[in-house]
């Protein structure tokens, strides 16, 4: 019993970052719509603004830093038919990044003929320009810090039991 009041924080501490990491990946992939399939078409791009955000705020109430996403509109042709988008990426939640890199992206877009358009080939009037979703990067390292401590106290506290028999 004194292995489990002595090592059990270990456990406790693995298990609240496994279930912090499980809700954010739940709630990275419920915010991508559309299937993983899409199939690239040509399209033309029709025009684009940067719409800025604060990210997150700091606890002293203070903005997070300025993003920006931008607000596009483009046409594509599929088995003769035109269809017109306003999506840039899959995922709801997605984030450019600050106005700068937003303003780069849609001067380059704007100063060329065509761009590509990933479209649903089941679906076509669900299109996107970008249809990487990110990867959760930080959920990962939340994953594998949970299972050293799970791993870590479980291990403690087997081998303080076999060393107390």
């Amino acid at each position: 019993m004194k292995a489990i009041r002595r090592y059990g924080w270990l456990l406790i501490s693995g298990f609240v970052f496994l279930g912090m990491a499980s809700a954010s990946l739940v709630d990275h992939f419920r915010s991508i719509e559309g299937p993983a399939d899409l199939v690239a078409v040509s399209g033309r791009f029709i025009s684009g603004k940067c719409e800025t955000f604060h990210g997150i705020t700091t606890s002293k109430g203070g903005s997070g830093a300025l993003l920006a996403n931008p607000a596009v509109r483009y046409t594509y042709v599929i088995n003769g038919k035109s269809y017109e988008g306003t999506r840039y990426a899959r995922s709801r939640t997605y984030a450019m990044g600050n106005p700068t890199e937003c303003e780069r992206y849609l001067a380059l877009v704007q100063g060329q003929p065509q761009v590509v358009v990933w479209v649903d080939p089941d679906h076509p009037d669900f299109s996107v320009l970008y249809k990487d979703t990110g990867t959760p990067f930080l959920e990962y390292v939340f994953i594998s810090v949970g299972l050293a401590l799970v791993a870590s106290g479980g291990y403690c506290i087997f081998r303080r039991r076999l060393d107390e028999a």
